[in-house]
Formats: C-alpha cells, sequence, structure tokens
C-alpha cells in the first residue's frame, strides 16, 4: 500500500528509486507513473498506439534498460 508521501511523491514526479526513468505515463491508467513502475506488457502494447516521440523514446529506453 503507497503511504501519503509516496503518493505525493508519485503525483509531482519525485521518486526515491535508483530505477526511475524520469519520466513519466503521461495517460491511461498508469498515468502518473514513472515508466520503471509499469510492467513490461503493458509498454510493448503502449508502444502500437499513436505517442509523442518523446514518450516512444522514453518507453525504448527503459524496455532496453530492463534487458
Amino acid at each position: 500500500m503507497e503511504t501519503e508521501i509516496e503518493k505525493i511523491q508519485r503525483i509531482m514526479g519525485k521518486k526515491e528509486s535508483n530505477n526511475s526513468s524520469g519520466f513519466l505515463m503521461p495517460f491511461g491508467k498508469f498515468a502518473g507513473r514513472d515508466l520503471s513502475d509499469i510492467r513490461t506488457s503493458y509498454l510493448h502494447w503502449t508502444l502500437q498506439q499513436e505517442l509523442d516521440q518523446e514518450l516512444i523514446e522514453a518507453i525504448e529506453s527503459e524496455l532496453e534498460r530492463r534487458e
């Protein structure tokens, strides 16, 4: 369960983890979540949608980091 402080940090885009991608998902059910916190299958699905180039690059970078 997420604490209030963690929730505020997530909403504000601040993260204490070294695994942080530094990029927050701007839409969908994971809106406001760091890409590093989103399951791989959802990131792959997201790449099939019409996206902003910056988001595509951030997702591809996160998926490469996971490999």
